[in-house]
């Protein structure tokens, strides 16, 4: 009996032991899940903050996006009362202060912020059409004076002229980093004027913009203020205060700048459209030609490209292209604006084409563009062409065998027109007697 007592004892003991045990695990288990719901909500509230903070510190970023997500634009849309235009046109000198360290952002390749990135612009109102050659040292920079503009409803179109690995290479870095990059590849070398015609028939912003690639935007603000400037009176045409020089290292102050205290300094090819102002005697007083530096409506600029035709642009690319294209521009468009806002700066290239002396390429440049000022201009202008083929008139001598085709093809369109004043047909049939080759080749 005794036996079973102590049997019945030791029973007792393991199963209170046994049951402290399990007691004890189902604390322990308890305390774990406690620490762990304690350790959860300490991450929350953690995380709570970290936001809170970012809020507090770039809420303008967190709104931007928000904006960007839900297709809103972070500057008023059309309401140009809005945006006090004259809060952004400075002098040169403080432009120059303002746009330094703006352009030194971009030469170093630095984002303002990448909230352009979230998403491409099926709507923007900004194309930049920038051709691409070669251009590997400054092509970042440039792009980056693009980016870092205030409108984020833009698209960059770059056009890739055959270039070479290292180039190549930055463009498709550029193009993967920001998808409202579009990149086109010629498929031979082609020049700037294809390929900026190219650029602006793919184009889908409501206005178009051309920047070389080695150009860059003045400030943040430049694109908000060209369009909302165009906007006010929906013109065809806008342009601007732009600083040239050949280097960033002489600080700008010097070799050219445009539209020095002018405000309508561009006349002529059109009544009441300021364009350029030509004088007679084939001698041309140039005021701002450049293709750069200005705001194109999209529609006006392809309906030029268009009516210039491929045949034409897809083999012309020497002297004047830029001031040919914007001759067309001008020719079709109703209206130009002018602001006082210095927004480009341009490098000056000792190689551009415009600096060639007469040569074959510059010569072919120069009656070309005669040819089309005669093709598409109104009377007015047709007899501007005649006087600065007349001025050409002594090249032919010295001309190369395509030069001379072209002269022969101007004289011809000349002198059969019935709009052309018959002074001028009597002035180049007594320049073209005295060369019997153009003689031979008229008459045979």
């Amino acid at each position: 009996m005794l036996k079973n007592y102590n049997n019945k004892t030791k029973g007792n003991k393991k199963r209170k032991k046994k049951l402290k045990n399990k007691i004890n695990n189902k604390a322990f288990n308890n305390r774990k899940c406690t620490f762990n719901f304690c350790v959860f909500i300490i991450l929350i509230i953690e995380n709570i903050i970290l936001i809170l903070i970012c809020i507090t510190k770039n809420h303008k970023t967190i709104k931007n996006i928000i904006n960007v997500l839900t297709k809103k634009n972070t500057s008023p849309l059309n309401s140009t009362s809005e945006y006090n235009l004259e809060s952004h046109y400075f002098s040169r000198s403080q432009s120059l202060d303002k746009g330094l360290p703006f352009i030194n952002l971009c030469r170093q390749g630095n984002l303002k912020n990448n909230i352009s990135f979230f998403k491409n612009i099926s709507n923007p109102k900004i194309s930049a059409v920038v051709p691409v050659y070669n251009c590997e040292h400054t092509l970042k920079g440039a792009i980056r004076s693009i980016q870092n503009q205030d409108m984020l409803d833009i698209e960059i179109i770059l056009i890739n002229d055959k270039s070479n690995q290292k180039t190549m290479e930055l463009i498709e870095e550029l193009k993967i980093e920001d998808p409202r990059i579009k990149v086109i590849n010629n498929d031979k070398r082609r020049g700037q004027f294809y390929s900026r015609n190219i650029g602006a028939l793919i184009s889908k912003g409501e206005y178009i913009v051309n920047l070389d690639s080695d150009d860059f935007y003045l400030d943040f603000d430049v694109f908000n203020t060209l369009y909302y400037a165009i906007k006010q009176g929906d013109f065809d045409i806008l342009a601007h205060k732009m600083i040239e020089a050949y280097s960033f290292t002489d600080r700008f102050y010097m070799k050219r700048h445009r539209f020095n205290n002018r405000a309508h300094n561009l006349e002529i090819f059109q009544p009441n459209l300021s364009c350029y102002v030509i004088s007679t005697n084939g001698q041309w007083t140039i005021n701002d030609l450049n293709i750069w530096g200005k705001l194109y409506k999209a529609s006006i600029y392809k309906s030029a490209v268009n009516i210039l035709g491929e045949e034409r642009y897809s083999y012309f690319d020497t002297w004047a292209e830029d001031y040919l294209m914007l001759f067309l521009l001008c020719n079709m468009a109703s209206s130009f604006k002018f602001i006082r806002k210095y927004g480009l700066f341009h490098k000056v290239s000792s190689s551009s084409n415009s600096n060639k002396v007469l040569g074959g390429e510059r010569l072919f440049g120069e009656l070309f563009f005669a040819e089309i000022i005669f093709d598409f201009g109104k009377s007015q202008c047709k007899h501007l062409s005649v006087e600065k083929f007349i001025g050409l008139s002594g090249a032919y001598k010295k001309a190369n065998e395509e030069n001379k085709k072209h002269f022969l093809r101007i004289y011809n369109k000349i002198m059969g027109a019935n709009d052309i004043n018959e002074k001028y047909k009597y002035t180049l049939k007594n320049i073209f007697l005295n060369y019997k080759e153009f003689n031979n080749s008229i008459y045979g």
